[in-house]
């Protein structure tokens, strides 16, 4: 059996882990030790740490002195694979207006006073309104993957059906996120109530779980997104998994990729941001996990220097062969810790309206890659830019044509 370290560069567009270690210094062994016990005794007795099991090897700290030595007696082992770094991961939106002040004024947050609902353009421009008046997501429940999400928000709580936090399983996957609320935000982009307050969602029958692997910084570890995934699946209940998130680093991460394939071939339906860059930097191209051919990875529409809506290609919006589809991702209005509202930018807002559209679809059976893809509209940009064109909720979800997309 072929057994090989891979060295990673981590070149990733995102806040630094809070509490990350040095990159190299924690590391992923896959192996074929079903219950890990030979290597976790063959780390302890090379001074590793041994920070968590996974369903196909362990997550490891080196120590500070003979990590050399230490992963050489690993490598050696005939149960092990590879050894990788644990790379980190962050979340992929930006702030365009702080929690509370959107198009429609802000609200919420301190006094008990929430405004009126105004429906979100990302929402309007894929009419996914025009799908509800047969379905709505109900029965179809989806994981947010990230930061958590503000579980007791006024346009959240009814559609929340629990959780878990890979960072720390004694604590609740409530948002901590508190610059962004990129969780919340996300959540409310999918399947925020249709309740005559604050925002509308994609699919605002659909009920929600928080699977918290990002810290308050919006960043963290693969190995914990990892375990997120593999909860998912273990669920058992869970339809989309939709993850606003990406490592851009040049070798693929294999673990991750392996992650990703066992939700679908639970028949997950896995959606993820294609990733931002600085628009005066080179494109990277599209992040992990966005894309494995086993995702689906969403570019960004929108006017970024405006800050208005477009059809145009998002200035951030990472491109290559890998893209699959575009959504809105400039501008939008949604949810907020607190009980607040605010607007974000990123492929991280974009993802989320193809997972409500995939809620949609699910529970009108008309479900699959194949109709998704076809049912998109040509808005003029290149495959590498947007992948089958922008998404179109009401003609994937019930065939019919009545909106303007």
């Amino acid at each position: 059996m072929k057994r090989v370290i891979l060295s990673l560069t981590l070149v990733i567009a995102l806040l630094a882990a809070s509490n990350a270690e040095a990159a190299g210094a924690r590391k992923i062994v896959l192996s074929t030790d079903a219950t890990g016990a030979e290597l976790e005794g063959l780390c302890l007795i090379n001074g590793c740490g041994v920070v968590q099991h996974m369903p196909d090897g362990i997550v490891i700290t080196l120590p500070a002195r003979a990590s050399e030595k230490a992963l050489a007696a690993l490598l050696e082992h005939n149960k092990v694979i590879l050894i990788e770094d644990d790379a980190v991961a962050s979340a992929v939106g930006k702030p365009t207006d702080k929690p509370g002040k959107g198009p429609g004024g802000g609200g919420g947050g301190d006094d008990d006073t929430q405004p009126v609902q105004e429906m979100p353009w990302g929402v309007n421009r894929v009419d996914a309104d025009f799908a509800w008046g047969t379905i709505t997501g109900a029965g179809v429940n989806i994981a947010i993957v990230d930061t958590g999400i503000d579980y007791t928000h006024p346009d959240l709580a009814a559609n929340y059906m629990g959780g878990y936090n890979a960072i720390n399983t004694k604590k609740s996957p409530k948002d901590d996120d508190r610059a962004h609320s990129h969780g919340t935000h996300c959540a409310g982009i999918v399947a925020a109530l249709n309740n005559e307050i604050g925002v509308v969602g994609v699919a605002p029958g659909a009920g929600l779980y928080a699977v918290k692997v990002l810290d308050r910084s919006g960043s963290g570890w693969v190995s914990d997104i990892i375990e997120g995934i593999d909860w998912c699946i273990w669920k058992g209940d869970i339809s989309v998994i939709s993850m606003s998130l990406g490592a851009d680093v040049a070798d693929e991460i294999v673990s991750f990729r392996q992650a990703v394939q066992r939700a679908a071939a639970a028949g997950i339906v896995v959606v993820c941001a294609a990733g931002n860059h600085d628009p005066a930097l080179a494109d990277p191209g599209v992040s992990q996990p966005g894309r494995y051919p086993e995702a689906i990875a969403v570019a960004a529409t929108g006017d970024y220097q405006t800050g208005t809506p477009s059809d145009g290609l998002a200035s951030f919006s990472n491109t290559g062969p890998e893209v699959d589809i575009a959504a809105p991702g400039v501008a939008i209005y949604s949810t907020m810790r607190g009980g607040s509202y605010g607007n974000l930018n990123g492929t991280s807002m974009a993802c989320p309206h193809v997972t409500g559209v995939v809620a949609l679809m699910k529970q009108a059976g008309t479900w699959s890659l194949v109709n998704l893809y076809g049912t998109a509209d040509n808005i003029g940009l290149l495959p590498e830019e947007g992948g089958a064109g922008l998404l179109d909720a009401e003609e994937a979800a019930v065939g019919t044509e009545g909106g303007d997309n």
